[in-house]
């Protein structure tokens, strides 16, 4: 797969907030040179959103993996086999040429991915970028479910969005490119990332902003094996455990609470630099 493609097609989520929706387009158009469809998973977007993008749905699956198998199954339909498949996080956007940089990475894989080594060590293709095509997807069957589990920086083995996607790379040993954080600046060490020069992830933008190496920083993982976690874990109901940890109860839901709100601070303040002046924020991450 050496020449740019006729088609690009890009599968895309919303959720709830359609703040990003206008940004994510104008880069889009400002950075992809070659004619390219936009299909979007939006749950509970404002209809108003809807007539940017080329194919919408919202469909019955709640789950981000769910999501992104329902869009690749209509563009799979759809699409051409030698047209371009990306898959992209509402709160992420191109930051420079798209097809001028995904075109050489291409000559030594068919797929191209992001992956987050600074949380942890994670090993996945990360479904907040990756691009492929069409063929490539259908041949070997691709899905973002999680499942395969790797082992962390910590240790720890564990599984997420993408887990499957690398099982199948991983067993039959095919090559895949991954994209790493080129941040020459970082506001903090796994959100507001630069990949490969290519490509900008907000991270968390639907959603609160702890992941994998926050709480390891901010001491979740001694909570974890404190005595009154402990024993909270073991003798409240399953069913219960999510809420009680987000009560006031549990001191794992205490903690996180209050690194939320540290977070929320930071990244509103991120984010009006970022919608005030794209470049000029854009420009500032690549200065150290």
């Amino acid at each position: 797969m050496t020449q740019a493609p006729q088609m690009i097609h890009i599968a895309t989520v919303h959720w709830k907030r359609a703040e990003w929706i206008d940004l994510q387009i104008s880069m889009f158009r400002q950075h992809i040179h070659r004619p390219f469809r936009v299909n979007g998973f939006l749950t509970d977007i404002d209809a108003a959103y809807h007539s940017q993008f080329d194919y919408t749905t919202s469909g019955p699956d709640t789950t981000h993996a769910g999501k992104l198998n329902a869009l690749a199954e209509v563009i799979c339909e759809n699409g051409d086999d030698n047209d371009w498949l990306i898959f992209i996080d509402g709160d992420a956007f191109p930051v420079s040429d798209l097809v001028a940089g995904l075109t050489p990475l291409f000559r030594s894989a068919p797929l191209v991915a992001v992956r987050r080594l600074e949380n942890l060590g994670e090993k996945h293709p990360h479904p907040s970028f990756c691009a492929t095509t069409i063929g490539f997807w259908k041949e070997i069957g691709a899905n973002w479910n999680k499942g395969y589990r790797w082992i962390n920086a910590l240790n720890v083995e564990e599984t997420d969005v993408g887990g499957e996607l690398l099982r199948m790379l991983t067993e039959r040993n095919i090559p895949w490119i991954p994209l790493h954080r080129s941040n020459a600046h970082n506001i903090l060490p796994v959100w507001y990332g630069i990949y490969g020069d290519l490509i900008y992830h907000h991270g968390a933008g639907f959603r609160s902003r702890g992941c994998r190496r926050v709480w390891y920083e901010r001491g979740l993982y001694r909570i974890y094996r404190r005595l009154d976690s402990r024993i909270l874990n073991n003798v409240v109901p399953a069913g219960l455990l999510t809420a009680v940890r987000n009560s006031i109860i549990h001191p794992e839901g205490r903690r996180k609470r209050r690194i939320g709100r540290e977070l929320d601070k930071i990244d509103a303040n991120v984010k009006r630099r970022l919608f005030d002046d794209p470049d000029k924020f854009l420009a500032s991450l690549r200065i150290p």
